[in-house]
């Protein structure tokens, strides 16, 4: 193990240099750290269309969310940089707000071949580091993800993309496109299908933390105004992504992580009703299953709204359908709701809403035996809610700022139960989580995150059956660092 750490320490630093050489060459500036670019509305990226006034080229790739690329591009008139980035307000902000039309990072796999195929080759990948003061014994962080793992360096994501995206000018023309991502490290146990469903579920060789997930497969069809997708894909839900460079903060919510579908196999169809409102409706397999474990199909539907001033962006989808193993006779219905508020040019608010109840699942209750209350499963109704606020500041192009509450609520220890390390087990409880981080860019290929989370949960369970320090305490602070590193 001193010997990966040391490895990737090593790998570490000298990409940290060798990406501000590769920055320099291409501009003196540098841009916003890329988690902080992606709150420019990601949600509506994996709608499949741009519902907002397209920008330039290079300003469109740095502002769009790495996970869900658009997949249907509107030919525009092209506009000076300033004017397509033009905010209403003073002309201070406005140049402060100008200045993220530069080019992208630094690709290494790009040429004139890729471009007229319209073909994208990109990845990068994330290394971390989560400092946990009760050093629990098991190196478990509880619940929290996708950074579970305490004290030890790991290398969390590496991950590749093979994109082509299908382009239409004008709402008018028919055009293809596909994308394929694949993810090598400890988080590919987030992003795997489930156990028994096929596809990359038995990708770990055998090794408990590291392996290979093929998250996204899938192809699309643009036509018009229609844009149909089938495949395996990430849901179009959450303001949060599986993808380590999409997101602020290292650490992951509880209704990210337990409270919504992460990926889904099957297909749906996004309509563009007017620019800034789009629909879609699909059916699928499951939640995260590739092959049904029931043969029972599943329903998804959902809309994306925009204000005419692109200040407010409103996303809701809603998941209905059967998730439960064979025989079980279940329904299951979640509904993920976000509002994304543009706060001048430097501050941004997003609130998060998901709730979910299913008529017969798996459930962990507490018991009382020998007056200590001890966790028992069963079958049965379950319901959860969560609510998540972010804040998020741009200090400046380099330096980030943000703040995240979220409040999750899974009485019936449905969700938030079977996690962790082999018979690990939790009752049910309220969540709450706080974290505070702050992101810098040194370049355009690299980010630097640092978080420090404080995570407490209401329940009554005994010494053994807590969610933190080796089941010992209902409460955990931890420090987060990682670095996203692309290419």
């Amino acid at each position: 193990m001193k010997t990966l750490q040391c490895t990737i320490a090593s790998l570490l630093v000298g990409a940290i240099f060798a990406g501000t050489a590769m920055a320099q060459t291409m501009s003196s500036r540098v841009l916003q750290p890329s988690s902080i670019q992606q709150m420019a509305f990601q949600s509506d990226d994996a709608a499949g269309y741009a519902v907002a006034d397209s920008a330039p080229a290079g300003a469109a790739s740095a502002l769009a969310s790495p996970s869900n690329q658009p997949s249907v591009v509107a030919k525009v008139e092209e506009k000076p940089v300033a004017e397509a980035f033009r905010q209403p307000c003073e002309t201070s902000c406005e140049t402060q707000c100008g200045n993220r039309a530069e080019e992208g990072p630094y690709k290494l796999f790009h040429g004139p071949r890729l471009e007229c195929n319209h073909l994208d080759i990109r990845g990068f990948f994330d290394v971390g580091w989560t400092g946990n003061p009760d050093y629990p014994l098991n190196r478990f962080n509880g619940p929290v993800g996708y950074n579970d793992r305490s004290n030890e360096v790991d290398l969390n994501q590496f991950y590749l993309i093979a994109e082509r995206i299908a382009k239409v000018e004008g709402d008018c023309g028919v055009d293809f496109g596909y994308r394929t991502d694949l993810m090598y490290g400890t988080d590919r146990r987030f992003v795997q299908a489930a156990a028994g469903t096929g596809w990359d579920s038995n990708f770990n060789n055998g090794n408990r933390f590291y392996g290979l997930a093929v998250p996204q497969m899938y192809g699309d069809l643009a036509i018009n105004k229609l844009l149909l997708r089938g495949g395996h894909f990430y849901a179009p839900c959450g303001f949060e992504v599986p993808n380590a460079d999409g997101n602020f903060f290292y650490s992951h919510t509880y209704g990210f992580l337990y409270g919504m579908p992460t990926t889904l196999t099957g297909g749906y169809a996004t309509y563009k009703v007017q620019d800034k409102l789009l629909v879609n409706a699909g059916l699928d397999t499951g939640w995260n299953e590739f092959e049904s474990l029931n043969g029972k199909i599943n329903a998804m539907f959902g809309v994306n709204w925009t204000s005419k001033d692109d200040k407010v962006n409103v996303t809701s989808e809603c998941f209905i359908g059967n998730t439960q193993a064979a025989g079980v006779d279940s329904s299951r219905v979640n509904i993920c709701t976000d509002i994304n508020v543009k706060l001048g040019c430097k501050w941004r608010y997003v609130l998060e809403n998901t709730v979910c109840h299913d008529t017969n699942t798996t459930n962990t209750t507490s018991q009382t035996f020998d007056n200590n209350f001890v966790p028992v499963t069963g079958m049965g109704p379950a319901s959860w809610i969560g609510w998540t606020n972010y804040l998020l500041y741009d200090i400046n192009d380099c330096w980030g700022f943000g703040i995240r509450y979220e409040y999750f609520e899974d009485l019936d220890g449905a969700v938030v139960s079977q996690v962790g390390p082999p018979g690990f087990l939790e009752p049910g409880a309220k969540w709450n989580d706080v974290t505070v981080g702050l992101n810098w860019k040194p370049n355009k290929n690299v980010t630097v995150r640092s978080e420090v989370r404080w995570d407490w949960a209401a329940n009554t369970s005994a010494p053994g059956f807590k969610p933190f320090d080796d089941g010992q305490k209902n409460s955990q602070c931890l420090w987060g660092n990682d670095v996203v590193i692309k290419f």
